[in-house]
Parts: C-alpha cells; sequence; structure tokens
C-alpha cells in the first residue's frame, strides 16, 4: 500500500483532450478505454526524461493525470505554456491564411 495524497493531479477534458496528450506523451490514447490507467512518461524537448505518472480515461473526453509530488507546479505550468503557444500557433496560421485571399 502507498500514499498517493501528495502527488500532483491534473484534469485533463474537452473535445480535444487526446490531441493534447498525444502533443505531451508518448503513447496512443484514442483507444484507450474508459477506466483504464497506465503509467507515462513525459520527455523533454532536449529527449530526457523528466517526469513520470499515470493517466487515467476517467470518461468520454476526461483524462486524470497524476505527476510526482516535488514537479507538480513545473508539469502544470509546462501544459498551461502549451496550450497558450498552440492557440498563438493557431491563430497566426488562420490569420496569415486569410491575408493571403
Amino acid at each position: 500500500m502507498i500514499d498517493v495524497s501528495t502527488l500532483g493531479k491534473i484534469e485533463i477534458s474537452g473535445p480535444e483532450a487526446i490531441k493534447f496528450l498525444h502533443f505531451l506523451l508518448p503513447g496512443k490514447y484514442a483507444k484507450f478505454e474508459v477506466g483504464r490507467t497506465r503509467y507515462s512518461i513525459m520527455i523533454g524537448e532536449d529527449g530526457i526524461l523528466f517526469e513520470d505518472g499515470t493517466i487515467s480515461h476517467i470518461e468520454q473526453g476526461v483524462y486524470y493525470l497524476t505527476t510526482t509530488t516535488g514537479n507538480q507546479d513545473a508539469i502544470n505550468s509546462l501544459f498551461q505554456w502549451w496550450l497558450l503557444v498552440k492557440i498563438l500557433m493557431c491563430r497566426s496560421r488562420i490569420s496569415a491564411w486569410q491575408m493571403q485571399l
């Protein structure tokens, strides 16, 4: 038995939750069944392992990720940053495409 109450906990949900998981974590999650949990790792831009935890498929479009206790704030910040970068990149591409018409 192990006390995991101190682990970081992040919920990832929404219509593009799987895209976000595929972007940040190795592995395929499209066929990951509801009620299942799997161990996963996160790799930094330098290709080095920097985090591990579990990913659980809670319900359709809702995933629950655990992180190590010491890295929970850093991982949450990283996820928020990637969300901002993806949104800005999409807007930039759309704007540039519209201007070319």
